[in-house]
């Protein structure tokens, strides 16, 4: 029987979820942003008001580990946040609620796909500072195992 969805777009969603929580209730986070599926677009992002978060998945490979034997085989998904705000001090907030905001998930993500997301190094894109975007990117992975039916 083949998969209702591809492995990736419920990762995604799995993620969009997590980050969909981000200022609700307002008390118990430092930003109120717009989550948006995607990377950031090539026009200036508007965040005069409330700060902005792509989530982009720009790849799935193969951890190099010697675990893709068998009729399953493992997977790694890398997933990309990217903070837009029009200061660095709510990018860096808005970095913050990304991070709290997936570890607040590891739970449900585990259950899920059978490991925890795991964040790998943060930076920063300095292309649009002069036009008084800020941007933030948080890096994730997501190793999973899938089985040959459902990729």
């Amino acid at each position: 029987m083949p998969p209702s969805e591809a492995k990736d777009n419920l990762i995604l969603d799995a993620f969009l979820n997590a980050l969909a929580a981000i200022g609700t209730p307002a008390t118990e986070w430092l930003t109120n942003p717009v989550v948006e599926e995607g990377p950031p677009p090539d026009s200036i992002p508007p965040v005069d008001v409330r700060p902005r978060i792509y989530l982009d998945q720009p790849r799935t490979d193969f951890p190099s580990d010697g675990q893709n034997v068998g009729p399953s085989h493992r997977w790694r998904t890398h997933l990309v946040a990217y903070v837009c705000a029009k200061n660095l001090r709510t990018a860096n907030q808005g970095r913050a609620d990304v991070l709290r905001a997936v570890y607040a998930a590891e739970g449900s993500i585990q259950t899920q796909f059978g490991l925890k997301p795991r964040p790998e190094e943060s930076g920063k894109i300095d292309d649009l500072v002069r036009a008084g975007v800020y941007i933030k990117v948080q890096p994730f992975f997501l190793d999973h195992q899938t089985d040959h039916t459902a990729t």
